[in-house]
């Protein structure tokens, strides 16, 4: 009887013992679920306090942003309400000029749309911006800026431009933008053809503040990721701001 008993008691404490590790096991991995569960939850709460960061920054934020731009900036971005009223919804940034966005054919059309520019910056010169904020950034040095028809080599096109100085810092690169802006909401391309047997232009265009301000890279620039202009939506940022 004894010799019967012996397997049956090594039986039963076999079962307890692997029964003890399925419940050790199962609580580990509960534990393991509900750290892994935190750690997620942590992760996901800092993420949207990133995005949230940077969605906070407004459209005067970003164009007040002296890391962005170039010590000439308040006089560009001043002539915005002029380029709009000359019918220029989009103007592009360059270090050295304010271009807009019409495309025109021939030199007359574009000689007339320099004489409407040049009378909006006129009658436009004592603009004020809405908040305190934007005047007291416009007011460190802002300069008038001379019309003129250029040939824009990209394409050959002719289109009007504000010429002037430092408008884009001297090397900005798509990296400091988004450390600046977080991450772009969307990003898209521009072909500009100028209609010869020359290699197009293509450009990266990099979205923020809803496609207001489009930071552009240029496969032809030497100096790979960097910005080569911005495009700017004149028509909002001077009914917003201005």
């Amino acid at each position: 009887m004894a010799q019967h008993l012996i397997p049956l008691v090594l039986i039963a404490m076999l079962v307890s013992t692997q029964s003890g590790s399925t419940r050790i096991f199962q609580l580990q991995k509960s534990a393991e679920a509900i750290g892994s569960g935190s750690i997620q939850s942590s992760k996901l709460k800092k993420a949207t306090r990133t995005r949230a960061h940077f969605q906070e920054r407004s459209l005067e934020d970003i164009l007040t942003d002296q890391a962005l731009w170039g010590k000439g900036f308040p006089s560009a971005l001043a002539t915005l309400p002029a380029f709009a009223r000359a019918g220029e919804k989009q103007v592009w940034i360059f270090r050295d000029r304010v271009v807009g966005g019409t495309k025109f054919s021939n030199r007359e059309e574009a000689d007339r749309q320099a004489r409407r520019l040049s009378d909006a910056l006129k009658s436009m010169q004592n603009t004020s911006p809405r908040s305190a904020k934007l005047k007291a950034y416009l007011g460190q040095g802002v300069e008038p800026l001379r019309s003129e028809v250029v040939l824009f080599p990209d394409d050959r096109s002719y289109r009007v431009a504000a010429i002037g100085n430092d408008f884009l810092p001297e090397r900005l690169m798509m990296s400091d933008v988004r450390k600046r802006l977080g991450k772009e909401e969307r990003t898209t391309t521009e072909l500009l053809d100028d209609g010869t047997d020359r290699r197009p232009v293509i450009l990266t265009l990099h979205h923020y503040a809803g496609g207001a301000i489009i930071f552009a890279e240029s496969d032809w620039s030497p100096i790979a990721g960097s910005v080569d202009r911005v495009f700017l939506d004149a028509s909002k940022i001077s009914t917003t701001l201005f």
